[in-house]
């Protein structure tokens, strides 16, 4: 056993001591690191402005904020929220793609937060992965191993550090180690220009965990790897659509309308024969999919994954309507919940944006003979194609355009969406090959669900699905003809159990059974406004091939801290001495910056770092010249003129000039206090 493994620099506003550790740094528990007797102080900080300093500095940050990064390789978020830039949004858009995302600021997949806005450089950075031994396939996973660790370049300097801990253990670093341990054999020190450099230095701190992807941890984590979700409305006084609502009171096999419990997230059925009709889904094992119920409550139970979506009924009874939202194949094993993902789904009134895709029949089977073309469901629907403008396509089948896009957060990916009508529902707009709800539940009998005619999405995912992960799902290719080749086999008008089917429908990934909010129309296929859907989902950090190899295809991102590093300008310097003050004005015999009852001691704030201070009484007597020069933004004042005399009560003038910038008087009125001698 060791002590001496790293040489942490002592940070200003924290202090550890150290227990003794194993002679892996890297497996370290950090619960071992315990206060020593010895060095728990009380440390105190003033706030001040930051525009004075330097002769003019302007924070481009903030506590919290981090920069924005851009992924080379890999891919995963380690649970952070995800959210791109505008630009990266219009490159996916117009390429189906974008190979190095660029997140917003403080939304990417690796927490580098600001912990020193005046401290973080302007200088370029590369932060990789990096693992001591070989990955090991865990549930579905081919991820990073926890014994893997993070490596953060600054390529301005040369200067390299790497993480405290590996990815098993969640710890915020602040210092980061200046060695790196190598696959045999002992550490080694990194060659850097400043061998003492830590994460403070640079006003930065890393943060990162390697973490389970869906159904990987579902007993023991009842959010299920689900992190967050939102609807942003472009005008909140019109949420336009909604959709079915699950309802797990609807679970009975002889009454009620089985259909409306169409997410199966939960324990239902549980230690009895299980009911794919009726019972909550599970896994090959019998384990719950989701026994948290966390893929019930998106949108308040209108948006779920395929994997969580109720079969439809082989044998379905008239009336019951027993169908549910996907295919009869088996969702546990044909679509993973592991490889559900992070997305961001817009319907948008911008025809520019809108998806090329197919379009599904949706009629139950006990009305097929009335649908258009006799088209069994889940199959692709025989109606006339429409172009761009919704207008009918002559000599084409199955296809339309989906007014909006879908976009993986974690691939920079488009995905393939996909809509469905009921055929059978001509008047709910059923059967015209546009995505256009209604706002009707049931149709005229009350008896067959309209749902506004079955306008559900589906949205395809690119991982890989079915048993043993054997299918590849695909993005979206854009709208040539050809691209929509394998829809057409994978939704071949056949009942059921053809294996193309299975395997198309595998890489289905969400779903939305939507309909229009009572009292709106959109008949002409255009939203009246547009709406934003984000579904944020964990997962974990793992290989992806972008092109590039710089590291293996291992999660790799680069940033450039110009963006959040300081700026010193000198208009800032002169806009600054307008904080000029003193403190405390007035001053009334007292202030807190004292040490004892014979002190008197002001302070005047925000200064330059290099200035003349002159104080003057009001019939213009010159009482005292200080010259500063030093990086503080404040200079105490004593309360004495030139000759050491306290000053008596009255009101002053305090002229600041400093060299460049310009000058700033201040008044300040005083009340002095008697002396005591008693004190002496």
């Amino acid at each position: 056993m060791t002590t001496d493994l790293v040489d942490f620099k002592p940070y200003y506003y924290m202090v550890l001591s150290y227990a003794t550790i194993s002679d892996d740094p890297l497996q370290a528990d950090p619960n071992q690191f315990l206060a020593g007797r010895r060095n728990i102080k009380v440390y105190r900080a003033v706030p001040h402005k930051t525009e004075p300093e330097n002769f003019g500095t302007a924070l481009n940050s903030s506590y919290g904020s981090g920069p924005k990064l851009t992924r080379i390789e890999g891919r995963g978020n380690g649970g952070n929220v995800l959210e791109f830039t505008k630009e990266t949004v219009d490159e996916i858009l117009n390429n189906g793609i974008s190979n190095n995302p660029t997140y917003m600021g403080g939304m990417g997949p690796v927490s580098v937060k600001v912990i020193d806005p005046v401290k973080v450089p302007n200088a370029k950075f590369e932060l990789y992965f990096k693992e001591r031994s070989s990955s090991n396939t865990t549930f579905l996973r081919d991820s990073m191993t926890a014994n893997s660790y993070w490596v953060l370049v600054n390529k301005t300097t040369g200067d390299t550090l790497a993480g405290d801990t590996t990815l098993g253990t969640k710890f915020e670093s602040l210092q980061g180690r200046n060695f790196e341990y190598p696959a045999k054999g002992k550490y080694r020190a990194f060659n850097n220009a400043n061998p003492n450099v830590s994460l403070a230095d640079w006003g930065l701190s890393i943060e990162i965990t390697q973490v389970k992807n869906p159904g990987e941890n579902a007993e023991a984590d009842p959010s299920n790897s689900m992190v967050s979700w939102s609807v942003e409305w472009e005008d909140n006084g019109k949420q336009w659509l909604t959709a079915v609502i699950d309802n797990d009171a609807q679970s009975t096999a002889t009454s009620g309308a089985l259909w409306q419990n169409w997410i199966r997230s939960g324990t239902n059925g549980r230690g009895g024969t299980f009911d794919a009709h009726l019972h909550d889904f599970t896994d090959a094992s019998g384990a719950a999919l989701d026994p948290g119920q966390a893929y019930e409550r998106i949108w308040n139970g209108r948006i779920a994954p395929y994997a969580l979506t109720a079969r439809a009924a082989l044998n379905p009874t008239n009336g019951r309507n027993t169908y549910g939202f996907a295919w009869t194949s088996n969702g546990a094993t044909d679509n993973p919940l592991s490889e559900v993902a992070s997305i961001e789904l817009v319907i948008t009134k911008d025809r520019s944006k809108w998806t090329r895709c197919a379009v599904i029949e949706m009629s139950d089977d006990e009305v097929r003979n009335s649908n258009e073309g006799s088209i069994y469901k889940f199959s692709m629907r025989s109606g006339t194609s429409r172009d761009r403008n919704l207008n009918p396509q002559s000599g084409n089948t199955g296809l339309s355009w989906f007014p909006g896009y879908a976009i993986n957060m974690e691939t920079g990916e488009r995905l393939n969406i996909a809509f469905s009508e009921d055929s059978y529902l001509g008047g709910e707009n059923g059967r015209d090959m546009i995505w256009n709800p209604t706002d009707k539940v049931y149709n005229d009998n009350g008896n067959y669900p309209a749902l506004g005619g079955k306008h559900f999405i589906y949205i395809f995912g690119t991982g890989l699905t079915m048993t043993n992960r054997a299918i590849k799902g695909e993005r979206y290719y854009g709208e040539d003809d050809a691209n929509f080749n394998r829809f057409r086999t994978g939704l071949a008008n056949v009942p059921t159990g053809t294996l193309e089917k299975r395997r198309f429908l595998s890489q289905a990934m969400w779903v939305i059974p939507t309909y229009l909010a009572p009292g709106y129309d959109m008949a002409n296929g255009v939203p009246p406004t547009d709406v934003k859907f984000k579904i944020n989902i964990q997962k974990a950090y793992t290989s992806f091939n972008t092109g590039s190899t710089l590291n293996n295809n291992r999660p790799l991102y680069s940033f450039d801290a110009a963006d959040i590093a300081p700026t010193v300008n000198k208009e800032v310097g002169k806009k600054s001495l307008d904080l000029v003050n003193v403190v405390p004005n007035p001053y009334r015999a007292y202030s807190e910056y004292e040490n004892s009852p014979i002190d008197s001691r002001v302070k005047i704030t925000n200064l330059p770092p290099t200035c003349t201070i002159t104080v003057y009484d009001m019939a213009g007597n010159f009482i005292r010249k200080i010259s500063k020069a030093d990086e503080k933004t404040y200079y105490e004042w004593d309360l004495k003129n030139g000759n050491n005399v306290p000053i008596s009560s009255g009101l002053y003038l305090i002229h600041v000039k400093a060299p460049g910038l310009g000058e700033k008087i201040v008044r300040w009125y005083g009340i002095m206090h008697a002396i005591d001698l008693d004190t002496y």
